[in-house]
């Protein structure tokens, strides 16, 4: 297969939001000197789809010159697919690839070519913008509301300034403090219509505004992320207008490093008040987690299972002074939109199963909910062997088929201990139905791998393990009717064919 591509190596990609067929399109890249995009890992399809704005978007992929050969516009076989399920479906004339808007995702859909979508040029890399603050200066995010110019002096009193935006990752992290609300940012046309400047004096190398902005509306005249848009581009706001804020600040002192090697974290799913859960966490060495990244956000969430789930936080010390349990300060937040919002008895946090997201809520202390303890480390799990590589098998086998199967090819069906290994198996299953290595036959309720490892890391669905009668083989499902698929590990020197 060939190597992943990045950026840095094949050029910048561009979003145009003008609507232009296919064929336009990639003429217009041409023209630039690019070309509509080839795809050939699931990085790259992130960072092309995060363009998108959840538009259906024109990527470099066809099979114009013949039926049913999809090849990427610069010449490229398809080595790397990340088709809908179902996908590509031959209807007639649709001989040309897509993020397609209806489904909501990232995945490839075959489109009529003659439509007209907005497209996604592979243009040759510009010099590098000015570098993105990193020691000296960091952002804060302030929840009173104020004017564009209130809060750009706010700042300045503070030794800082309303932020700018030099790059698509900059602009993440930013977004990724605002909760979801309207937040003032640096960018403004004050001095001069139309001439968008940021309030440092830099000027606009990179944009990322809403579809249709800057809209020219009377008054509007500084940059903000708007809430009714729900996404991270930037539109212009009227500058009297009170909303909430950034300011980039000089650094303090580092916050506490998340855990890493002496700690791990571990879900129990049994309910607890928020009091019991930490107690619990304690009488086993740890405690009710921190969470000082998204980073970390993003590993403790994705261990719940959708539901809801206690985490550390609480103000009941102090009414609106929310703290870690492990004593640290709130120096990261990631509160929901609106949150905390200061009802009744709601001093504790958690991650919160009915707005099915990652972000905070406060939330009554004596409700019972499962929940997450920091808790010393184990013995490292199994870990995928160099001399193992997964194969599929799509002849349709009950579990323990598919298991001696495997075992009689010298394999294994799989075990997963860790959310990368996990997306390299799902990615492997093209939306079917598919074995892995997961059971609770030898003990009712006790899931282990069938290579005897337990259950270190678990991706359950919301719901699950629902404990119906006879369900006790793990998959990836994709309905539970369908046939199913059989995911082993192998020799890497097996001349075994698929």
């Amino acid at each position: 297969m060939a190597s992943s591509l990045s950026p840095s190596s094949i050029g910048t990609p561009h979003l145009f939001q003008e609507k232009l067929t296919w064929a336009e399109a990639q003429a217009h890249c041409q023209s630039l000197g690019g070309a509509l995009p080839s795809i050939q890992s699931k990085h790259w399809n992130d960072v092309l789809y995060n363009l998108t704005g959840g538009e259906t978007t024109w990527i470099g992929l066809s099979d114009i010159k013949s039926e049913g050969d999809w090849v990427w516009s610069d010449g490229s076989s398809l080595n790397f697919t990340y088709w809908g399920v179902g996908e590509a479906d031959g209807a007639q004339f649709e001989n040309c690839g897509a993020f397609w808007e209806v489904r909501n995702n990232d995945r490839w859909f075959d489109m009529t070519c003659e439509d007209e979508y907005q497209f996604i040029c592979l243009l040759p890399s510009p010099p590098p913008p000015p570098s993105p603050p990193s020691i000296e200066k960091a952002p804060r995010l302030f929840q009173e509301k104020l004017t564009w110019a209130e809060a750009q002096a706010h700042c300045q009193s503070l030794g800082g300034e309303l932020p700018s935006i030099q790059s698509k990752h900059w602009n993440d992290v930013l977004y990724n403090l605002t909760g979801g609300e309207t937040t003032w940012i640096g960018l403004s046309d004050i001095k001069s219509e139309g001439d968008w400047v940021w309030s440092d004096g830099s000027s606009l190398n990179f944009s990322y505004w809403g579809v249709g902005e800057p809209d020219g509306a009377q008054f509007e005249n500084c940059g903000a992320f708007w809430e009714v848009r729900n996404n991270d581009k930037w539109f212009d706001m009227t500058c009297e207008d009170e909303y909430q804020f950034i300011c980039l600040l000089p650094s303090p002192p580092p916050p506490p490093s998340p855990p890493s090697i002496e700690k791990a974290p571990h879900l129990f799913q049994e309910k607890l008040a928020w009091a019991e859960a930490r107690a619990h966490c304690q009488s086993l060495g740890g405690e009710l987690p921190s969470i000082q990244s998204k980073h970390w956000n993003d590993v403790l969430y994705n261990l719940t299972g959708g539901e809801t789930t206690w985490i550390g936080l609480s103000d009941i010390e102090s009414e609106g002074d929310w703290v870690w349990s492990d004593g640290s300060s709130l120096n990261f937040s990631y509160w929901g939109v609106g949150e905390p919002d200061g009802a009744q008895f709601e001093n504790c946090g958690a991650f919160w199963e009915v707005r099915n997201n990652d972000k905070w809520f406060d939330m009554t202390c004596e409700d019972e909910y499962q929940f997450i303890c920091l808790l010393p480390s184990p013995p490292s799990a199994p870990s995928l062997s160099l001399e193992r590589t997964p194969h599929l098998f799509e002849e349709k086998l009950t579990w323990a088929e598919a298991r001696t199967h495997c075992q009689s090819l010298g394999g294994e069906l799989p075990s997963i201990h860790s959310e990368h290994w996990n997306d390299v198996l799902y990615n492997l299953t093209g939306g079917e139905t598919t074995w892995i290595g997961l059971s609770d036959i030898e003990n009712e309720g006790d899931w282990v791998w069938s290579d005897g490892a337990g259950l270190g890391f678990t991706y359950w669905g919301v719901g699950e393990p629902d404990g119906a009668q006879f369900e006790n083989c793990g998959a990836f499902c994709h309905h539970r009717r369908l046939p199913v698929m059989c995911v082993v590990l192998l020799p890497m020197k097996s001349s075994l064919k698929r």
